[in-house]
C-alpha cells in the first residue's frame, strides 16, 4: 500500500480491506487486525520527544501499557526514526507507533494497530514494512 502524498510505502495482509484513506487517516482491517495511520505534516520530535508522543497518546487513548515506550530501532528494522509502545485495549492488544521519516522531517505518522492474540509478530511485520519512497 501507499501514502504518496507522504512519500511511505508499507505492507499489509492482502485480506485487509480498506476502510479510509484521505489525508488525515488511512484504514484497513480484516477478522484479526486493525491498522489506522494517522499521518501528520511540520511535527518532527527528537528521540525522547518521539516515545513521550507515543506515551502520552497511549495514555490518551486509555491502553493498558504492557511495554514501553522503546525507540524503534532498539527492537525492528525499519528506516524511519520512532517510538512504539504495546498493550491492551478492550481485550485486544494494541501497537501504537510514532514514526518520523528521517529524509523529510516534516513527515511523521501516528500508526495504530490492534490485533488478536498471537499475532504480534504480524503486527511488528507491518510496522517493518514502512518504507520511505
Amino acid at each position: 500500500m501507499e501514502l504518496g502524498k507522504y512519500s511511505t510505502s508499507f505492507e499489509c495482509p492482502a485480506s485487509m480491506k480498506l476502510i479510509s484513506n484521505d489525508s488525515t487517516k488511512f484504514a484497513a482491517s480484516n477478522d484479526s487486525i486493525y491498522l489506522a495511520i494517522y499521518p501528520k505534516m511540520d511535527e518532527y520530535f527528537y528521540e525522547d520527544e518521539m516515545q513521550e508522543a507515543v506515551q502520552n497518546w497511549a495514555e490518551e487513548s486509555e491502553v493498558t501499557i504492557e511495554t514501553g515506550p522503546v525507540a524503534l530501532i532498539d527492537t525492528i528494522y525499519t528506516e524511519y526514526d520512532g517510538a512504539f509502545i504495546s498493550g491492551y485495549k478492550q481485550g485486544s492488544q494494541v501497537i501504537l507507533a510514532y514514526m518520523n521519516d528521517p529524509d523529510y522531517i516534516e513527515i511523521s505518522f501516528y500508526v495504530w494497530i490492534s490485533f488478536k492474540p498471537g499475532l504480534a509478530r504480524k503486527a511488528f511485520d507491518i510496522l517493518e514494512s514502512f518504507y520511505p519512497d
